[in-house]
This record gives C-alpha cells, sequence and structure tokens, in this order.
C-alpha cells in the first residue's frame, strides 16, 4: 500500500477542480482512472488500487496492457471472465501516449463488466481526452461519476515535498523534525522516487528522534557527491570542499561531453541557483518588500536563510546571483562558451568566495 501522506495545496486544488481522490486514497470500481503528471505517484496509486482489489475480491487475475503493445481487441479480451473464475484487474497504462486503446474503452465504458477492475493510467495532455470526459461524466440519475478517479498532481514546492516525507514516516510510525526533513530534501533532490527510498532508509537505519544532524551525518557519509551538497559547501565558503565534490561529482557522472554528465552539470547549477534564490527571498523579507508566505517559504528556510544571510553582503550575493545565472546561460548554449565545465567551476568559486 502507499504511504499515507497530508494533503498538500496543489493537491487539494487537482481533487476540487476534477472531484477526484488523493492518489493515496486508493478504492475498487469497475472503472479506476488514475491521471496525473507525477510518474512515481501515478506508480503508487495503481499499485493502492491493486491491492485494495486483492484485500476486497481475495484472488485476482492480473492483466496488464501498455498502450505501446496494444491491439485491438487486447481490453476485451483481457476483461473477459477468468477460466478459473477470478476476478480480473486490468491495468491499461499510457493512454496519454497513443490512441491504440480509445475506441475499445470507449465502446467498453458503454457496458463495463461489474465483476472486473479496470484501471487505466494516464499521465497527463489531450491525448485521450474523449475517453477522460467519459470516465468523468456523472451518471444522469445518481450524479456518480463513470469511474473513481485518482489524481496524482507534480510535487515541486518545498513544502509538497515534506507533506510526502512526513506521509512515509508516518506509515512508518516514525517523526522527524521539520529541519529534519529540509536537510534530506536538500540531501536527496527532487525526484520522488529516491525521496521516497532514503526517507524508508532513514527510518530504519537511524534509531530515535530523526533530526536535521542525524540526516547530514547518514547521507555526508555517503561517496556520491549530491548536488546540493556541492551547493552548501559553496555557499559556506569552503572553496577547496565545493570544487573537490564538483570534480568527483563530474568524474562519476559520465565521459566529457555525455548526457549524463550535462545533467549532472544542469544539477548542480539548479542547486547554487536553489540557495542564492532563497537567500535573496529571505533579504526581500527582512527588507519588508513582501512576505515569507507569498514566496512560498517555510518557517524553517526562512529560519536557516536569514542565519546564512549573516555571512553575506547584499553586493556580494548580487554577484554570487549574476556569477550562476551566467553559467546557467553558457552551460545551455548561450554565448560563445568553449569549456562549459569551467564556466560551471567559475561559478562555484565565485560564490563560495563571495560569501
Amino acid at each position: 500500500m502507499p504511504p499515507a501522506t497530508r494533503k498538500p495545496a496543489t493537491a487539494r486544488a487537482a481533487a476540487a477542480t476534477s472531484g477526484g481522490r488523493r492518489w493515496d486514497q486508493p478504492a475498487v470500481g469497475p472503472l479506476v482512472l488514475i491521471q496525473g503528471p507525477e510518474e512515481y505517484l501515478r506508480e503508487l496509486a495503481t499499485n493502492g488500487v491493486i491491492a485494495k482489489a486483492k484485500e476486497k475480491l481475495g484472488d485476482v487475475e492480473l492483466v496488464e496492457l501498455p498502450i505501446n503493445s496494444y491491439e485491438p481487441g487486447d481490453l476485451a479480451v483481457a476483461a473477459s471472465p477468468s477460466l478459473f473464475a477470478e476476478p480480473k484487474v486490468v491495468v491499461i497504462t499510457g493512454l496519454e501516449t497513443a490512441a491504440a486503446a480509445d475506441d475499445d474503452l470507449l465502446n467498453y465504458l458503454k457496458d463495463p463488466d461489474p465483476d472486473a477492475v479496470v484501471i487505466i493510467v494516464h499521465g497527463g495532455g489531450v491525448r485521450g481526452k474523449k475517453v477522460l470526459d467519459t470516465l468523468k461524466a456523472k451518471d444522469a440519475a445518481t450524479g456518480v461519476p463513470t469511474a473513481i478517479v485518482l489524481e496524482c498532481p507534480q510535487i515541486k514546492k518545498d513544502a509538497e515535498k515534506a507533506d510526502f516525507i512526513h506521509g512515509i514516516l508516518k506509515n512508518l510510525g516514525r517523526k522527524a523534525e521539520p529541519e529534519a526533513v529540509g536537510a534530506l530534501i536538500e540531501a536527496t533532490g527532487s525526484d520522488l522516487r529516491s525521496l521516497a527510498a532514503a526517507t524508508a532508509q532513514l527510518a530504519a537505519d537511524i534509531p530515535g528522534a530523526i533530526t536535521a544532524e542525524s540526516v547530514r551525518e547518514y547521507h555526508g557519509g555517503k561517496v556520491e557527491a549530491t548536488s546540493f551538497q556541492i551547493a552548501d559547501a559553496a555557499m559556506a565558503g569552503k572553496t577547496a570542499d565545493a570544487l573537490a565534490l564538483l570534480r568527483h561529482c563530474l568524474a562519476v557522472a559520465g565521459h566529457p561531453g555525455s548526457a549524463s554528465r550535462q545533467s549532472a552539470m544542469i544539477g548542480v547549477l539548479a542547486a547554487l541557483a536553489v540557495k542564492v534564490r532563497t537567500l535573496a527571498k529571505a533579504a526581500a523579507v527582512r527588507m519588508g518588500e513582501t512576505t515569507a508566505r507569498d514566496l512560498g517559504m517555510q518557517e524553517w528556510q526562512l529560519r536557516n536563510a536569514n542565519n546564512d544571510l549573516k555571512s553575506w553582503r547584499p553586493e556580494n550575493l548580487a554577484t554570487a546571483i549574476e556569477a550562476v545565472a551566467n553559467a546557467d546561460y553558457l552551460i545551455k548554449g548561450g554565448g560563445q562558451a568553449t569549456d562549459t565545465e569551467y564556466a560551471l567551476e567559475k561559478a562555484v568559486i565565485t560564490v563560495a568566495r563571495r560569501r
């Protein structure tokens, strides 16, 4: 079963708009639509519905129908009664990528088998709109939608990631300090799958209270140099450490010019940008130009940023922001940069020396 999580603002908005349920509230019916751009949440929602079906129906026969290999008539065959009379659970994935199953689905929706559970997974976009509209249409007599709808909105904001982590920890019977959750987000990055795995591993390996210090000790002992570790070292003014971490990160990412190495460079830039942008936001709040709420900042973020601001002059912070922006421009193809890795190193050095 997927971990329970508190409902982030985007999930609330999505559910209110579509009349759907949260991804972590699986339910079973003849038709279930799982939709949204967050791939990992779609997986969790699908697994949750399958688990609910097994819980309710006992032994089931699971049939998976990826759109990229779908043939006309597959759905009718898959949803038909099993030879051994086991209930069927049919999962159709990738509906947003092709129209191969649209006609079969529209025909099936006219008279779905009440003894089967058909799960339709859609990653977002306009393809398959007619099927989606039919699944969401309400019965004229009962006012009940044709399908159970589970929403999987994209999780981008740190507050949403924090809710996700708290949900996993709650499911495991554990708690963590707000600063620990923030440290875990910084150490792990934005990928939800990695974030979930790191949270579960942390809960299993660290006894007692999960603190920010325990998170840093746990992740700091790893061999990998993450983007946020590089950014942390640069923001702390540790030039040599930041460069050593950066060179190790690029070395393990792949050979020069490879897509994986380019991706690693962009990841480091993104982490640096987050750091300097957070300080800029905190400076704006301190000057009374805006509020933390308006900028989407959590209390712990503002508190930490205000502490860091004590080591920065406004003109030095402006120089650091300009250096990161310039490196971003060069690395992503702007200007006449012949050595993009040097551009990134220069940005790291500039940030570290301006603290």
